[in-house]
């Protein structure tokens, strides 16, 4: 990894942190580009950890839900819908309480 890749990967994750993590852990291949760029950040192991639990814990107990209840393809479409639907909502949580600690820590700093 380059220096201005590292540069980037702390920088992103600075500005999200663990939230970056929560909402890519449902999609395919973000959520592994995410992990590497947690990895080569600066954020700590256990905020990494909690992160990647928290944000695969909802799409982890859907989808064995989904498995139990009906295995059929229309079932596992409509939660990967569901679960797609949850990552869209912590991200908009995520832009509507940012800007408030940022406001805050402005205040403070």
């Amino acid at each position: 990894m380059t220096r201005e890749e590292r540069t980037r990967a702390d920088s992103m994750l600075a500005r999200w942190g663990a939230l970056a993590i929560i909402v890519t852990r449902p999609v395919p291949v973000l959520a592994e580009t995410m992990a590497i760029m947690a990895g080569a950040s600066s954020l700590s192991w256990s905020n990494v950890i909690l992160a990647s639990l928290a944000g695969s814990l909802p799409p982890a107990l859907l989808y064995a839900l989904t498995g139990a209840a009906v295995a059929n393809f229309q079932s596992t479409a409509l939660m990967f819908g569901v679960v797609m639907l949850v990552a869209g909502f912590f991200w908009f949580v995520g832009n509507r309480v940012e800007p408030m600690f940022d406001k805050q820590k402005n205040q403070s700093g």
